[in-house]
């Protein structure tokens, strides 16, 4: 396996890892997120190369715009994830007492 693919999946992993330590909730968000990061990573990275902004090059790899693509990934994963709020419970009446 080349070493910038290497390097690659690590760094998305630690993205998504990171992102679950901070905002996830729950512990199926956990492998959601990481495969987003990971993901993102690569076509944050792709992205770069095919445009030529390849900046702050670590080997091979793109961070700035790989970890941006990450970053993207990872807010759309969890906008979409992330568990509504559950309504607020209302006080059940008290059968027999009036309303004064």
């Amino acid at each position: 396996m080349p070493p910038s693919l290497v390097l690659s999946i690590l760094l998305g992993s630690i993205a998504g890892l990171l992102f679950h330590s901070a905002l996830g909730r729950r512990l199926w968000q956990l492998p959601l997120y990481w495969g987003c990061a990971v993901l993102g990573f690569f076509g944050g990275e792709v992205l770069a190369v095919v445009a030529g902004a390849e900046m702050f090059r670590l080997g091979n790899v793109p961070l700035a715009p790989a970890l941006a693509g990450s970053l993207v990934a990872l807010g759309i994963c969890w906008f979409f994830s992330t568990p509504s709020p559950a309504p607020a419970e209302t006080r059940a009446r008290r059968p027999g007492r009036a309303r004064r």
